[in-house]
């Protein structure tokens, strides 16, 4: 398979979409689910489904022969205080067996293309700091370390 039979589709009407997004949102939340041990909300969907549709946001949806494989998820981050305006990348996922084949790479080149088109030039998103893979690849696509996340569980944390 060549990087030229992957087809990205813009969604426009998450809800239309919605039946070919959930899959591919459940597949997301069963690869990192056992990274940070974390439960889906009771209200999930409903939350996701809002998400999709908030401020400027980009949903798309990577295909191979008419198959949805993965999907991307970005918004505008507008700087308040710092001019820091940038595209925060929310979610990225490929199905397993489609890892390694440039889809990824194509959801973040459609991506970074959307992002210059609105006048903006750089790009973040966050890695668990145990998802060595998706490290390795975010650094192969260009990426840099920029920021330390840190997290503390506070006494009485189930």
């Amino acid at each position: 398979m060549s990087e030229s039979n992957i087809v990205i589709e813009v969604v426009t009407d998450v809800d239309a979409s919605w039946d070919e997004l959930l899959p591919l949102w459940k597949g997301q939340g069963d690869y990192h689910q056992p990274l940070h041990g974390w439960q889906l909300m009771p209200d999930w969907e409903q939350a996701v489904r809002e998400r999709f549709k908030a401020g400027e946001t980009l949903v798309i949806i990577a295909r191979l022969a008419g198959r949805p494989v993965g999907f991307l998820n970005a918004v505008i981050r507008r700087g308040t205080v710092w001019e820091n305006t940038h595209c925060y990348v929310e979610n990225v996922f490929v199905a397993g067996g489609e890892r390694g084949a440039g889809i990824g790479k194509a959801l973040l080149t459609y991506a970074e293309d959307w992002s210059r088109s609105k006048g903006i030039y750089h790009m973040e998103l966050i890695a668990l700091a145990n998802n060595d893979r998706a490290i390795a690849v975010w650094r192969r696509l260009g990426f840099e370390d920029a920021h330390i996340g840190m997290r503390k569980k506070l006494d009485g944390a189930p």
